[in-house]
């Protein structure tokens, strides 16, 4: 770390303009004063990142570094990582459409683990 500065964070950049830099360090979203940030290392992606989301980072920061918003990451969490699980999966109910149809349900929950989308 170089002399005067007051710290290091590491997280994922999912926004930046001239004035502020936004940070996922999970659960919270940071917005952090661009001023105040004095270096930014981009890390390697973590397993099922999605990079076009986030990029894994490390943010040398001045020491008295201004957040200028802070608020839960929930919302953007969901959209960072990649998942093999189609939309239509992932928001279908659990219980099968149809009452009595648990025949088509287990057809069903064996084509999608036989392509491996199913847990």
């Amino acid at each position: 770390m170089q002399e005067g500065v007051g710290f290091v964070v590491e997280g994922f950049l999912v926004g930046a303009d001239a004035q502020q830099i936004q940070l996922v360090m999970q659960p919270y979203l940071l917005e952090i004063d661009r001023r105040d940030v004095v270096h930014i290392e981009e890390l390697p992606p973590i397993p099922l990142q999605d990079t076009a989301v986030c990029v894994a980072v490390r943010l040398q920061v001045q020491r008295g570094a201004r957040v200028l918003g802070m608020r839960s990451a929930r919302e953007i969490e969901a959209r960072m990582w990649a998942s093999r699980r189609p939309f239509a999966m992932q928001t279908r109910p659990e219980q099968a459409p149809i009452v009595g149809e648990t025949a088509y349900a287990e057809r069903e929950r064996t084509f999608f683990s036989a392509l491996g989308l199913e847990d």
